[in-house]
């Protein structure tokens, strides 16, 4: 049974980094928006509970390489969630950086 359970979770970690290669290699328009938004939702499931400095460990450096001549990436991950929570895609929910993907 655990060989099992971990096989599932390093499955599911396998199938989130494929799925962001691809949204490096493939994705060539898009916003800021739909470009974090599509990250999250491959990393997390609705319900899931993630920090803003997640978000950055997670994301920053993919980012940076989608975006190469953006020198300010965290500002502009930190606009972009504060848009994410405006559009109802996550929502903020404590003073401590904590959001929750809710669509």
């Amino acid at each position: 049974i655990i060989y099992i359970f971990i096989n599932s979770i390093m499955d599911k970690e396998l199938t989130s980094t494929v799925s962001i290669i691809r949204f490096i290699l493939n994705n060539t328009s898009g916003t800021w928006n739909g470009n974090l938004e599509i990250l999250i939702k491959t990393t997390y499931n609705k319900g899931d509970i993630f920090t803003i400095k997640d978000i950055y460990e997670k994301f920053e450096d993919i980012l940076h390489l989608k975006y190469p001549k953006n020198n300010t990436v965290k500002d502009k991950i930190r606009q972009t969630l504060q848009k994410l929570r405006d559009n109802n895609i996550i929502r903020y929910i404590d003073n401590m950086g904590n959001y929750i993907l809710i669509d």
